[in-house]
């Protein structure tokens, strides 16, 4: 499992043993006739039961969700179809409460027949530098597995943000206007400019990032909310301005040895991302000033 992308949050108070206990609570469960979603935790590799997989001080584990799609257009649709109905045989309107009890039905009704779209979000804790890295960009996946785990997780402990001391952004901007990145990092092809007074955003891709023309948009106004770099000639990404690593790359990977099964395969890649999130983790601190907690996660009990 190499990750893609990272969402990093610091923990403290949370052990292998609290963590298991926590996502056994809550394994994953089917929807049921009249759920929209459902939500638990599933073994993070098919190839064993367990719901955590641990290696060299790293805990894995996974959501799985299942959401029903149910269009609205057929909802409205539907229900349109049954208030006509009821108004041929009332031999009246139907009124605004008659037309939301008809439309709750006929949800209630579409949903038991409706098909359920499956999705796998995975996560690690990094017991040796008390990191949550959740592999999504996705904030609403990373806030539903979080909320997953605060229903569950007793005791006293804190998951918190990443934030630094200085504003990312402001950062990204200044690297791209000077051309002159942090040492160790290097610009790649890929960022997006906003214009915070409106006037959208410019998506540059596959392009010079050191172009004239780019520099002289952020002169007029724009800044830099999303930068392509390289660490180190080990790995590069995509980071925003809320500190979400995107299309992470791994620099020099060697061949898999054809002999190594799923299992081994598996640890051998939670092991490489762990480090490339720790290793980022602390590049990127150095380079914005440090860490700041201004955000708590609070459990939702």
């Amino acid at each position: 499992m190499l990750a893609k992308n990272a969402t990093i949050l610091t923990f403290t108070g949370i052990t292998p043993e609290t963590l298991e206990a926590a996502v056994s609570i809550r394994p994953f469960a089917p929807c049921g006739a009249s759920d929209a979603v459902s939500r638990g935790f599933v073994p993070p590799i098919e190839a064993q039961e367990s719901l955590v997989r641990i290696v060299d001080n790293v805990a894995v584990i996974a959501m799985r969700e299942d959401s029903k799609v149910l269009p609205a257009s057929v909802v409205v649709e539907e229900t349109k179809l049954r208030s006509k109905k009821f108004e041929e045989q009332q031999g009246f309107s139907v009124g605004r409460k008659q037309m939301r009890e008809i439309k709750e039905l006929v949800i209630i009704e579409l949903l038991a027949k409706a098909f359920a779209r499956a999705s796998i979000t995975r996560a690690w804790f990094d017991f040796k530098a008390g990191l949550l890295v959740v592999d999504s960009s996705s904030a609403t996946k990373v806030d539903s597995l979080i909320g997953l785990l605060c229903k569950s997780l007793g005791g006293d402990y804190e998951l918190r943000r990443w934030r630094t001391n200085v504003i990312p952004s402001s950062q990204f901007t200044n690297w791209v206007q000077t051309s002159e990145p942090p040492h160790s990092f290097s610009i790649d092809d890929r960022a997006l400019l906003k214009n915070h007074e409106g006037g959208g955003t410019i998506r540059i891709t596959n392009n010079n990032i050191n172009l004239d023309d780019i520099k002289e948009l952020i002169e007029n106004g724009r800044s830099c909310v999303e930068l392509a770099m390289t660490y180190d000639d080990k790995f590069s990404f995509v980071l925003t301005k809320d500190l979400v690593l995107k299309r992470i790359g791994y620099i020099g990977l060697e061949d898999r040895d054809p002999d190594m099964d799923e299992m081994s395969i598996f640890d051998a890649e939670i092991i490489l991302s762990a480090n490339a999130a720790r290793e980022a983790f602390s590049a990127i601190n150095s380079v914005l000033g440090g860490v700041v907690s201004i955000e708590k996660v609070e459990a939702a009990r």
